[in-house]
C-alpha cells in the first residue's frame, strides 16, 4: 500500500430483505459488484429458522473481507415468482447466489450444531480467501444497510379510530343495528367528541358496503357511518 492510502474498511453486516422489491435491488447491487450472495430463506414462527439466523449472521464475520454478501430472506414477505427463481421450496434454506444463478444450496438436516460447519465450508469452496472485496465493496454495503428498515405500514381506519377515542376519555362508540353482542364484533356508529377529519377522509375512500337488510349485508353502510360521524362533529361544533 502506498503512502497516505488508506485500506478500505471491512464489512461484516447482514442485509434483510423485506419485500421482493428490497431483494432484487440487492442482488443486482451484489451481482454489479461481482460479489457471491448467500441468502437464507426463512420462515415467521419457524423455530429451526430462528435458530440458524443467529448463525448465519455470525459468518459475517467469519468471512470477513471475502467477495460474499450475507442476505436474510423471509418467505413471507418475498413472492412465490423470486422464491421459484431460486429453486426454494422449504425454509430454512441457504442458496449460494453467484452471477449466473443459484451455484449451490443447503437445506439443515435434524442436527443443528452442524449447520455452522457445513456452511463455513459449502461457501468457501466457491468464495476463497483469495477472492477479496473489490473496490467500492464496502460503499456498496454501507448504502444497503443505511436503507435496511422495514417499510413503513399506513395505519387502517380502525386505528385511526382507536388512536383518536384513545386521546379523548369521552369518545363513545355505538354499536351498529343488526350486531349481536355476544360475538362481540362492533361497527362504530357514532363517535362523540372524536371524529377528525383524518378520519372523515379515508371513510370517503372506502367503498360502500351493503346497508342492513341487504343481501351479504349487516349493520350500517360506509355511507350511513359517515353522516352519523359528521354530525357528531357539527354536534360538537355547536356545544
Amino acid at each position: 500500500m502506498d503512502a497516505g492510502e488508506t485500506e478500505a474498511p471491512v464489512v461484516c453486516k447482514m442485509l434483510k430483505a423485506y419485500d421482493s422489491e428490497r431483494g432484487q435491488a440487492i442482488v443486482d447491487r451484489v451481482q454489479a459488484q461481482g460479489a457471491m450472495i448467500a441468502m437464507l430463506w426463512t420462515k415467521d414462527f419457524c423455530r429451526k429458522c430462528m435458530a440458524i439466523t443467529p448463525k448465519f449472521s455470525k459468518l459475517t464475520k467469519e468471512f470477513k473481507g471475502r467477495n460474499v454478501v450475507f442476505v436474510e430472506m423471509p418467505t413471507g414477505k418475498i413472492s412465490k415468482e423470486m422464491r421459484l427463481s431460486y429453486d426454494v421450496k422449504v425454509a430454512p434454506t441457504m442458496t449460494l447466489v453467484g452471477a449466473g444463478g443459484v451455484v449451490e444450496a443447503y437445506v439443515p438436516g435434524k442436527d443443528l450444531s452442524r449447520v455452522p460447519a457445513d456452511l463455513q465450508e459449502l461457501i468457501a469452496k466457491h468464495v476463497p480467501e483469495t477472492e477479496t472485496q473489490q473496490a467500492g465493496f464496502a460503499a456498496m454495503i454501507e448504502e444497503l444497510y443505511a436503507t435496511d428498515v422495514p417499510p413503513t405500514k399506513e395505519k387502517s381506519l380502525e386505528k385511526d379510530l382507536a388512536d383518536t377515542m384513545l386521546g379523548r376519555p369521552s369518545a363513545r362508540v355505538v354499536r351498529a343495528p343488526g350486531i349481536s353482542e355476544p360475538k362481540g364484533t362492533q361497527t362504530v356508529a357514532r363517535v362523540e367528541g372524536a371524529t377528525s377529519e383524518s378520519i372523515l377522509r379515508k371513510l370517503q375512500a372506502v367503498p360502500t358496503t351493503p346497508a342492513n337488510g341487504a343481501k351479504g349485508g349487516g349493520g350500517s353502510s360506509t355511507a350511513d357511518l359517515l353522516a352519523q360521524l359528521k354530525a357528531a362533529e357539527e354536534k360538537k361544533g355547536n356545544q
